[in-house]
């Protein structure tokens, strides 16, 4: 198992390596925490859109830092041991090795925007309340859009669920008992799903139960955000790591000990 590990590892470096060869810049992209439920998505789309361009790279901060260096005195590149620098710590992140300028880099990381399910134990970003009365869900045959979230302004006080109410229909009998297990108080009343009392599913800025959670599923709030942004630029050619974020590289206290090139401003 150590074997077949230190192999992965070192086939990862390789992969790492061959992309700072192959591509004369990479940029640095990163999302808040809470987006992790739809980052897989996101990344996806990120390979999909810079394909033939670019090369995603999404590997722990230790071992880009093993292949690119840990600090000027082994650097693989001039200046790319900041880059393992910048996994490091802070909020999650990744490394776009690519062709493309870096202003239409930038551009394609932050056209990947997603949104999905949220998870037990993520802050909740609404305060989300069933109604009494009949149970009304988003119909499961409607189409829903794919790509960027559209929902973003989601309100901080929701009642029934992100869909108009022309796109909601009847929850179905069969779904009754799953709603009462996860703790809506709730009955068949002539065959229909009915809630007995206005329930409070979660509250903005508190922790997400998994019950919650999967209510709020149910309910069809995709509130998990993939918002990547282009925190940082490196240039191969020796131009070094330029820091757009200040905030971001600020999460980063090894980022200025590692490696040279450009101290980095916003712009």
């Amino acid at each position: 198992m150590k074997k077949k590990t230190r192999e992965w590892k070192g086939g990862l470096m390789e992969t790492v390596r061959a992309a700072a060869d192959d591509h004369p810049r990479c940029v640095v992209f990163s999302w808040p925490p809470g987006g992790a439920a739809a980052a897989n998505e996101g990344v996806r789309a990120l390979r999909e859109a810079t394909a033939g361009t670019s090369r995603v790279v999404m590997a722990a901060g230790r071992v880009v830092r093993a292949a690119l260096g840990r600090g000027e005195e082994d650097e693989y590149r001039p200046g790319s041991s900041r880059l393992g620098a910048a996994l490091v710590g802070g909020p999650p992140a990744g490394l776009l090795f690519t062709r493309l300028s870096a202003r239409a880099a930038a551009a394609a990381v932050a056209g990947v925007a997603r949104s999905g399910w949220c998870r037990a134990g993520a802050e909740a970003p609404v305060t989300f309340t069933v109604p009494a009365g009949p149970v009304r869900l988003p119909d499961p045959d409607a189409p829903r859009p794919d790509g960027p979230a559209d929902a973003d302004a989601d309100p901080p006080e929701a009642v029934a669920g992100p869909a108009p109410a022309s796109a909601l229909v009847d929850a179905p009998h069969t779904l009754e008992p799953q709603l009462r297990a996860l703790g809506l108080p709730t009955r068949l009343a002539r065959g229909k799903v009915e809630c007995l009392a206005d329930t409070v599913v979660c509250r903005r800025g508190k922790k997400l139960s998994a019950d919650a959670a999967g209510l709020l599923r149910h309910f069809g709030w995709r509130l998990a955000r993939f918002q990547p942004r282009a925190v940082a630029t490196w240039e191969g050619d020796g131009g070094g790591l330029r820091v757009l974020d200040e905030a971001w590289a600020a999460a980063h206290p090894g980022l200025n000990g590692a490696g040279g090139g450009d101290e980095g401003g916003g712009g």
